[in-house]
């Protein structure tokens, strides 16, 4: 429901910026920043890219900026831009959780049931939940991004699995403003568009929303199903789950990572 309510407004945000074009004089205003991005574009890129982290990285979202890249640098060059910056802002989140967050709250953290469970689950899938989580955006982008700096994943298999998985929603948003690039030009008799590349370009857009909902479904019911399979088996005790956090007292450890003697030695306790 989340996400048909994201990309509801992001259309309808085109449509009135069109719609209203004449009136705001918002293509000659378009046309001035698209002029200077191509006059500068070294420049352009780089203070794109350095907004996109900024408001990111201070948990502001990152759908509107993948927007301006369709609209300001093309579908090709937008997608590059979009793609480049949510990755550089993903890892350097990662990198500031990882060490300036994970050690001083790992304790304060670990007494809360959730974050055991969250815990177990990205011990046990690794890479596979940051896939179907960026697929399936339960948590925010920007959020999702501290959250595994302060879990036991790797660096790099969380930065390629969120480089391959954020290509749909990314390529989605550029293409909105892409199009919407199109539709202000179409408002100018200079610059026809033409029937037949509105409907490829309305068919392309169909195609890409059906697309990203498709493998949204599928890897919300994946994720679903994976992570109350981890859940389940972290119920359990099981001797590799262990050494995820071998020093700490059990009843600190995630869930079902206790020999049964130390689940006895702490109930006595």
């Amino acid at each position: 429901m989340g996400q048909w309510l994201r990309w509801g407004l992001v259309l309808t945000a085109v449509t009135v910026v069109a719609l209203s074009s004449r009136e705001w004089s918002v293509y000659e205003w378009f046309v001035s920043g698209q002029q200077w991005a191509v006059e500068h574009p070294v420049w352009a890129a780089g203070l794109f890219v350095l907004a996109y982290m900024s408001t990111v990285l201070l948990l502001g979202p990152a759908w509107p900026f993948a927007v301006a890249s369709g609209a300001t640098f093309g579908l090709a060059g937008g997608f590059a831009l979009s793609t480049m910056a949510a990755n550089l802002t993903a890892m350097t989140a990662f990198l500031i959780a990882r060490h300036l967050g994970r050690m001083p709250l790992q304790r304060w953290l670990e007494r809360f049931t959730p974050w055991q469970a969250w815990e177990h689950i990205m011990a046990r899938g690794g890479w596979r939940i940051v896939v179907l989580l960026r697929l399936s955006p339960v948590v925010p982008f920007n959020v999702q991004n501290y959250l595994y700096g302060l879990s036991n994943i790797g660096f790099w298999p969380c930065t390629l699995a969120s480089l391959v998985a954020m290509v749909p929603g990314t390529l989605l948003y550029v293409y909105l403003g892409w199009l919407g690039q199109w539709t202000l030009s179409g408002t100018k008799p200079s610059t026809p568009l033409g029937m037949a590349g509105w409907l490829l370009a309305v068919a392309g857009l169909v195609a890409t929303v059906v697309l990203t909902l498709y493998l949204t479904y599928l890897a919300r019911q994946a994720l679903t199903a994976r992570t109350a399979s981890l859940v389940q088996a972290g119920a359990h005790p099981c001797p590799e789950t262990k050494a995820v956090h071998p020093s700490l007292p059990c009843r600190h450890r995630p869930l079902g990572t206790c020999s049964q003697d130390e689940s006895l030695s702490t109930r006595s306790s």
